[in-house]
């Protein structure tokens, strides 16, 4: 049987993860964006249950470690400086910007580990 060519809408997160087990499974994958590049700004992902258990099967924690923060946690504290809430981050999860969000080198980073070429135009 001759390879599969299948066309992915979106290269934001979904795309270049679909792409991924694509081109896993035999397929081969084309994804199209009507951004024109990758953008640099955008809100990070929060890393965690079946999001974070799909990312280590793709072999993926490693590099979204390296490319973190280093973020603790955080807290909301009142004029006085009392703390009223807080969240810790220890343990192996990613803090949420940790993981690859759609912001900054990210986009990139993952579009290459999705598709293990760079993106042409």
């Amino acid at each position: 049987m001759s390879e599969r060519t299948v066309l992915i809408s979106g290269g934001s997160v979904a795309g270049p993860a679909l792409a991924w087990w694509l081109h896993r499974y035999g397929m081969r994958p084309a994804i199209v964006e009507r951004s024109p590049g990758l953008r640099p700004g955008g809100q990070a992902v929060d890393l965690r249950g079946p999001g974070r258990e799909v990312a280590d099967r793709m072999g993926l924690i490693p590099a979204i470690k390296a490319a973190g923060t280093g973020e603790k946690g955080w807290a909301f504290v009142d004029g006085t400086g009392r703390t009223r809430a807080a969240m810790s981050m220890e343990g192996d999860a990613p803090a949420p910007d940790q993981a690859p969000g759609v912001g900054g080198q990210r986009p990139h980073r993952r579009y290459v580990a999705a598709t293990g070429s760079r993106r042409t135009t």
